[in-house]
């Protein structure tokens, strides 16, 4: 894959939304996602034992990472043309994908009980699911 200019598509110096300004970054998302991991993996570390609290850490820290990947992707394909947009978001999914593979697999290969570092990984998604649906609720008044 080329990871040359797609159709005119802005250097990342010129694009409109900058990293810092992000609406994963700026929404308090990662904020969120990282306390309920921390307080998740000391739990598991004072109650099972410390390494299943590293593995559940890991996970938050994967997941945390994967969706400043997509952040920084979605940033950058800001402005292209329709084609290229959903070119560059699916070529960010598969590259996110295996990245999250290999985080698997480093994660097993350090001896991380992988069942924990799932565990991290749910505390992750779910927190950010029940901020989504805090924030966007159609019955906000």
């Amino acid at each position: 894959m080329s990871h040359a200019r797609m159709n005119g598509s802005p250097k990342s110096s010129d694009c409109p939304v900058s990293q810092a300004a992000s609406p994963y970054m700026a929404s308090g998302f990662m904020l969120k996602q990282l306390a309920a991991g921390v307080i998740t993996a000391a739990g598991c570390a004072l109650f099972v034992n410390p390494m299943a609290g590293l593995a559940v850490l890991f996970g938050v820290l994967l997941m945390i990472g994967n969706a400043a990947w997509m952040d920084r992707r979605m940033a950058a394909v800001a402005g292209l043309d329709e084609e290229a947009d959903q070119r560059s978001l699916y070529e960010g999914a598969v590259f996110r994908f295996a990245g999250l593979l290999i985080g698997l697999l480093i994660a097993g290969a350090s001896g991380l009980h992988l069942l924990f570092v799932a565990l991290g990984i749910f505390v992750t998604q779910a927190v950010l699911f029940f901020a989504a649906l805090q924030r966007f609720s159609i019955d906000k008044t």
